[in-house]
């Protein structure tokens, strides 16, 4: 076979087994972990932030009008929500508590064992805090200087959003199947 093709080491090197899954359920904020020749890396890290669609919004000033708004129960409620944990609001209902994002689905594979962690781009990262504080990772983080000042700026404004008006509950009867049955 011709070298300058890539003769058999090259082959051989393509054809090597590799496992890749992902552990992402949206599209557009991935998280890949991909094993290859005894290396374990993840490929970003998206946080999916459309979990806080089902919350009420946070008011950018203090308002009653959140507050005020008529308190939802479902029609089989047999077991009995806690009182105003959730809200109606034109046809929609919104849990009314602390907001809750959408993790990488980590349980899947052992983070410790993770070589590495690529960032592609700044709209990608922002579960690394979760990954690297909560998950036994103990290996290193990769991105270009520009992604990571933009990624930074990223997460203190969500940070910064969150923390403008907190909740002190969490709320989470509304999550069982005989809820909203």
């Amino acid at each position: 076979m011709d070298k300058r093709r890539g003769g058999p080491l090259l082959a051989n090197y393509f054809h090597s087994p590799f496992n890749m899954s992902c552990l992402s359920s949206n599209p557009s904020k991935p998280c890949f972990i991909l094993h290859f020749k005894g290396v374990t890396l993840m490929l970003d890290c998206g946080l999916d932030v459309k979990e806080i669609l089902k919350f009420l919004p946070l008011p950018v000033i203090q308002s009653t009008k959140f507050s005020s708004l008529q308190t939802w129960t479902p029609p089989n409620n047999k077991e009995g929500l806690d009182e105003d944990e959730l809200k109606e609001s034109g046809g929609n209902i919104f849990v009314n508590g602390c907001l809750e994002f959408l993790t990488p689905e980590v349980g899947m594979t052992d983070l410790s064992q993770i070589d590495a962690i690529l960032i592609s781009n700044h709209n990608v990262m922002l579960a690394l805090p979760y990954i690297t504080e909560y998950t036994g990772f103990k290996g290193q983080v990769f991105c270009t200087d520009p992604t990571l000042q933009m990624g930074r700026q990223y997460m203190e404004e969500l940070v910064t959003y969150v923390e403008r008006y907190p909740k002190p509950e969490i709320r989470d009867r509304w999550k069982e199947p005989v809820i909203l049955e």
